[in-house]
């Protein structure tokens, strides 16, 4: 889980990217309460800073089993082809 993605490294401090807009960096409470997070790269993004070209996933079962939950103020998306291709290619 998220636990293993946060803490402090070489004296700076870090947190797992799915906590926060990957663009204005503000978080779930600072946004309405959702961050969409991309199910194939480490981006997230607040519904304003959310690309046009971003497909809506829904729940990921392939994090889910790796014990990374999806909240409820989450969504996972592609957010782009090139994610969304990833993952069709790599996860089918």
């Amino acid at each position: 889980g998220c636990e293993q993605a946060q803490g402090v490294l070489g004296g700076v401090s870090f947190v797992c990217a799915h906590h926060q807009c990957s663009e204005c960096d503000r978080k779930a409470s600072a946004v309405g309460g959702m961050l969409f997070r991309c199910e194939s790269c480490p981006r997230t993004f607040c519904e304003d800073c959310l690309p046009v070209e971003a497909t809506v996933v829904g729940a990921s079962p392939r994090l889910e089993a790796r014990d990374v939950p999806l909240f409820a103020q989450a969504c996972y998306i592609h957010c782009g082809e090139r994610c969304a291709k990833f993952m069709r290619t790599h996860f089918p």
